[in-house]
């Protein structure tokens, strides 16, 4: 919801909305291939998409490389379920519940509720 309020903003890279389309199409989802196609399309009329600078970083899972690459470029922050994958010393990486949570008490300490 806060992405289709535009009360954050989704950065993207080539690579990153190349992995969406490609995992939200796996089959043990079993997503509406339509709704895939709206999604997708949604997504690239309201990202940012950017070219980060390639980050000389090793991380658990290569793959996720890009996601941190757009991260660190658009000096965002970093939403994951794979919160393991990243360096624990960056206070920008958040478990989704915890962005929320997060993000919450930042509206509140600035009057916007």
């Amino acid at each position: 919801n806060l992405i289709v309020r535009r009360e954050v903003i989704l950065f993207l890279d080539s690579r990153i909305f190349s992995e969406y389309k490609e995992v939200l199409k796996r089959d043990k989802f079993m997503f509406n291939p339509e709704k895939i196609s709206v999604l997708l399309d949604y997504f690239k009329k309201i990202a940012r998409f950017i070219s980060p600078v390639p980050l000389n970083v090793r991380l658990v899972d290569p793959y996720d490389l890009s996601f941190y690459e757009v991260a660190k470029a658009s000096n965002s922050y970093l939403i994951t379920g794979n919160i393991e994958h990243f360096p624990k010393n960056d206070d920008k990486i958040f478990l989704p519940k915890n962005f929320i949570e997060f993000y919450k008490l930042r509206k509140m300490r600035m009057g916007d509720r």
